[in-house]
């Protein structure tokens, strides 16, 4: 009995000051930095500011949500850029998806090549956006 105090002692002064702090970390369902929670939904990511109880935002990935959340708690303005990356990652993920398809299904040649590199173009502009959006979290 003592021992379970004690741990939830312990991590009552940890959670205490990780509000203090930008550092992400999960409590429940959802992802807290400083004032702000990140919640997953059905189909997005939403992010939440405590201290006064508004919606920031709505995030297809939960790196955009990350960056969103971690922006806001340090008073960047930058959350255009940052739901604009979101957009560009849904937009290429959806067509990585879709050309990944038609080449498993595909046996026309042609088609198979061009699905190819679609696929292709289509990851790297994923990836770009991606890093773009881990530059908002690690800066």
């Amino acid at each position: 009995m003592a021992k379970a105090k004690l741990l939830k002692d312990l991590e009552q002064i940890i959670n205490d000051g990780l509000d203090k702090v930008n550092i992400p970390y999960q409590k429940g369902n959802s992802i807290r930095i400083g004032n702000t929670v990140i919640r997953k939904n059905s189909r997005a990511y939403m992010v939440y500011d405590t201290s006064d109880n508004t919606r920031i935002g709505e995030t297809y990935c939960k790196t955009a949500a990350i960056a969103l959340a971690k922006t806001t708690t340090e008073d960047k303005n930058c959350v255009q850029d940052i739901l604009q990356n979101d957009r560009i990652i849904e937009k290429y993920y959806n067509d990585c998806l879709f050309f990944k398809h038609t080449l498993s299904t595909t046996s026309d040649p042609i088609r198979y090549e061009v699905a190819s590199n679609r696929y292709e173009i289509a990851k790297e502009h994923t990836l770009q956006a991606k890093y773009a959006l881990d530059r908002y979290i690690f800066d």
